[in-house]
């Protein structure tokens, strides 16, 4: 591989310049390149082939044990989120309950109520916290 010398060099790219400034290139308006584009596409198209729809079969007896599944699993989580929230309700006011007895027996005030009403709340969210990690190890 030999190198030629510069001005070998720019006068081979003089020589191309005059060339290709000599060439006169058609103009084409919008409409016709666009019948150009049109012409071109329907004779040798590279379009894909459209896709077919598919859809695949469904079994009508798993399609019916899915949905099955879903409504057995929306009942459990509504269940339990019940349960859950009874628990948090109900051991507050229990205790309340229970507290107020006291208060009632012992005639000391006000007291049991609230003792009862903290006991209850410690209680419900033990029991609520129990729960639900009984139905996540599930």
């Amino acid at each position: 591989m030999s190198e030629e010398p510069e001005s070998d060099l720019s006068s081979r790219i003089r020589k191309l310049k005059e060339e290709l400034s000599e060439i006169q290139l058609p103009e084409l308006r919008d409409d016709e390149v666009d019948a150009k584009k049109r012409q071109l596409s329907s004779s040798g198209s590279t379009e894909l082939p459209p896709v077919p729809d598919w859809n695949p079969p469904i079994n009508p007896f798993k399609a019916k044990a899915l949905e099955e599944k879903r409504d057995n699993d929306a009942m459990k989580g509504l269940g339990l989120g019940l349960s859950v929230a009874y628990v948090l309700m109900g051991l507050p006011l229990l205790g309340i309950g229970i507290g107020h007895l006291y208060d009632m027996t012992q005639k000391a005030g006000t007291n049991g109520k609230a003792l009862g009403c903290i006991v209850g709340m410690c209680l419900g969210l033990w029991m609520a916290v129990k729960t639900l990690n009984k139905v996540q190890t599930r």
